[in-house]
């Protein structure tokens, strides 16, 4: 079985690049964001830019996004089993780009997390599209790689982010044969470079995001179709239409009608109005009877994974970009500093490393799931995270011109991204699992993507304090070996307690068969 035999692929492909959207909007910061927040308070009156008060600030401004994210997950999955999915993608989308405009051109904290909050409500719809994926590729033996897809495309998206925030960061400095003194668009001969780069050093990146939704947004509204049971008969111009005009008859009939009887309906009209009140019952989201054991214990798992990895995702940046320590170490437990990368070889490092791990994955995480099942790939990527994390602050204790040092923190990356990838799609395909029945799938990936996104808002301030605190103490390695490692560690453990749906039928399959 090969890419090239997918079902649906067309659709995938536009999923795919409205996928875009949430690792554009947030992850592009993170390879600036330590010298975003210089700027920001150099140009403030209060004093407080020592590297844990950064560190602390860069936590609530990750955190925001997925919180908002939370906030909202639920809530746009509920709507799309009602409306529709595509109206919520396509909405999303539209906030998105207005929200990385405002954030480009933010110039105070309090805006940054403003803008930041609304990208994270516009993006919190990424549970309706892992959605369509079960509903365009239905299959169970393609799964594997169409699961695999969005991922991949998050995981691109990242890459692409983490270079975009690197190259185009402060571009009169970086770039400046474009926004420099005699720079290609500095038509106006401005002294110093183009005017509105120099005033918002940190906009460009996020411009181009907001050029890249824009075409997402486009295709989208063109060639993207309705999966949604409730709504899928809106991919079909003369069946709704057809529809309304006999509603409408219907409510004018009623209207005007001066007797207290109404005609007998056929049996065709009858079926029609159970069908209708079926879907309405159905995609309410009835806690009571769609909540499982396997379904709450796949939701907690997929919960404890962001709890570790978007802390990785927010530190590992800012530990990167924060300056050599210029004390020996005293012991092995208690030394500080990170390694004083720029923006541009932090972006640069990140998206190679990730762009390796992308390809690797997209040739041996199919065969893998395949052969091992969902679970066990899943299980064999939680024991990857903690000997990550474990040996991460070690990295500052290498020499900066030590030919070991580059090698050491793309091997560490490399690990992380390449257990991350393993394991959002098998923890994706679990959830998917343990859903009781295919009408309130939006509802159970949205409930997941809610408790994903309330770890990921949580994970990045309890890490940064947790950073600050250690850089305080003279532990720069304690939020790694007293909070991500423990964390995987029961990540890891919970796993245990899964069931493996490749060993026994699914609810969605069982349904299907019936």
């Amino acid at each position: 079985m090969s890419w090239s035999s997918l079902p649906n692929k067309s659709q995938l492909l536009i999923l795919a690049t409205c996928r875009l959207s949430e690792p554009l909007s947030n992850t592009t910061l993170l390879a600036y964001i330590y010298y975003l927040l210089q700027h920001i308070f150099s140009n403030s009156s209060s004093n407080t830019s020592s590297n844990a008060e950064i560190a602390r600030r860069s936590g609530l401004l990750v955190a925001i996004f997925p919180l908002a994210q939370f906030i909202t997950s639920l809530p746009w999955g509920w709507l799309s089993d009602v409306y529709g999915r595509k109206p919520v993608i396509v909405l999303g989308l539209v906030i998105s780009v207005l929200a990385n405009i405002g954030f480009g051109f933010s110039q105070s904290f309090g805006a940054l997390m403003f803008w930041r909050c609304v990208s994270g409500l516009a993006n919190g719809n990424t549970s309706v599209m892992r959605t369509m994926t079960a509903e365009i590729v239905k299959e169970r033996k393609y799964r594997a790689r169409a699961f695999l897809l969005l991922p991949l495309i998050f995981n691109t998206g990242r890459v692409a982010a983490m270079a975009l925030g690197g190259l185009l960061a402060d571009p009169v400095k970086h770039l400046p044969f474009l926004f420099g003194d005699s720079g290609i668009f500095n038509t106006a001969n401005n002294s110093g470079g183009v005017p509105w780069t120099i005033k918002y050093p940190y906009a460009l990146p996020v411009v181009v995001n907001s050029a890249v939704i824009t075409f997402s947004l486009f295709i989208a509204i063109i060639g993207l179709r309705e999966t949604a049971p409730c709504r899928i008969e809106c991919n079909t111009g003369g069946k709704i239409i057809s529809k309304h005009i006999v509603e409408l008859s219907r409510k004018i009939q009623q209207m005007y009608s001066f007797n207290r009887y109404s005609p007998i309906k056929n049996d065709e009209e009858q079926l029609e109005d159970s069908e209708e009140k079926r879907y309405v019952d159905t995609t309410r989201p009835l806690y009571s009877t769609i909540v499982t054991r396997d379904l709450v214990r796949a939701l907690v798992s997929f919960a404890l994974l962001p709890l570790h990895n978007a802390a990785f995702t927010h530190l590992f940046s800012v530990f990167l970009s924060t300056p050599i320590s210029t004390e020996n170490p005293t012991n092995a437990i208690s030394f500080m500093g990170g390694l004083g990368l720029s923006p541009q070889s932090l972006g640069l490092c990140i998206s190679l490393t990730g762009l390796i791990g992308i390809v690797l994955k997209f040739f041996t995480y199919p065969p893998l799931q395949t052969r091992f099942g969902s679970l066990k790939t899943l299980r064999l990527a939680l024991c990857m995270f903690p000997l990550t994390y474990f040996v991460t602050p070690f990295l500052a204790l290498i020499p900066e011109h030590s030919i070991w040092r580059w090698p050491a923190v793309v091997g560490v990356l490399f690990t992380q991204i390449m257990a991350r990838g393993f394991a959002i799609p098998s923890s994706v395909m679990i959830l998917t699992d343990t859903s009781p029945r295919k009408e309130v799938l939006g509802t159970v990936h949205g409930a997941g993507n809610m408790l994903g996104s309330l770890s990921k808002s949580v994970a990045p301030v309890i890490g940064g304090w947790v950073f600050a605190w250690g850089m305080e103490a003279t532990c720069v390695g304690a939020v790694w070996w007293l909070w991500l490692t423990p964390v995987a560690f029961v990540s890891l453990a919970w796993s245990y307690l899964l069931t493996d749906a490749d060993e026994q039928e699914s609810p969605l399959i069982s349904e299907a068969k019936s």
